[in-house]
């Protein structure tokens, strides 16, 4: 949505998906954007109990109800995954490796850890905005309003509609099967064009991890996150049935 908006209002004409400074260098009042899975910069800057390598910078923190990212995560690592980090990871994900609701049980305590930092750093970024990846599916546009003001890159609703069809899912999965935004781009493209599970852009269903697992397996995830994770985020309360 972000790279669509762009296009229309600063006219770019670039079918490629917006980074750190692309766009930017395309017209100095789009902002330099870093997308991060926030895994890595720690190991850099040595600041790992902390979040204060964000602390003096505008901060869009896109969270997702742990338990559809946590099926996420499998099929990517299955099919999608650089080999060249597979021995960074704690386990494996392949013809051999674990069924899914192992899987998950391994995976989704550090999803919940990861989260919970962020919860307890969210006071020390005095310019964060969360954004519940739900809110977006139900609200695109109102979303996508505030994320653009936060940038400080408002824009019209007729610009932000547009971005929201353009960010729709049929027309999403038609642009990575077509490898649109370009091969080289692994951020949205199949893994293998034959395999719909390998794709980025795959289901898009909020709570779409029980069509996974047995009612016992769902119930066993649904207690990890009503245990374990900070009520901030407001999915303790899908946990709970009250939403």
């Amino acid at each position: 949505m972000l790279t669509r908006f762009y296009q229309i209002r600063f006219e770019i004409d670039k079918m490629e998906l917006v980074g750190f400074y692309n766009f930017h260098k395309y017209h100095p009042a789009i902002p330099r954007i870093l997308f991060t899975h926030d895994n890595y910069i720690k190991d850099y800057t040595g600041n790992s109990d902390n979040k204060s390598d964000f602390y003096d910078k505008k901060v869009v923190f896109l969270v997702r109800d742990p338990r559809d990212v946590v099926v996420s995560d499998y099929f990517h690592w299955k099919y999608r995954s650089n080999p060249l980090k597979d021995d960074l990871r704690d386990i494996q994900v392949g013809p051999d490796g674990p069924p899914l609701f192992e899987f998950a049980m391994f995976r989704l305590p550090r999803i919940i850890d990861f989260l919970n930092a962020w919860s307890r750093e969210i006071p020390n970024l005095p310019n964060i905005l969360v954004v519940r990846y739900e809110d977006l599916m139900a609200k695109p546009a109102d979303c996508l309003e505030r994320i653009l003001e936060f940038l400080g890159t408002p824009g019209e609703r007729e610009e932000i509609d547009e971005a929201v069809r353009f960010a729709q899912f049929d027309n999403m999965k038609g642009l990575e099967a077509r490898a649109a935004f370009g091969s080289n781009d692994r951020r949205i493209t199949p893994g293998d064009p034959n395999n719909p599970q390998s794709f980025k852009v795959r289901r898009a269903k909020v709570g779409g991890y029980r069509d996974y697992f047995t009612e016992e397996e769902a119930a066993a995830i649904d207690d990890l996150v009503a245990t374990l994770l900070a009520p901030e985020f407001g999915y303790e309360a899908v946990s709970a049935g009250l939403e």
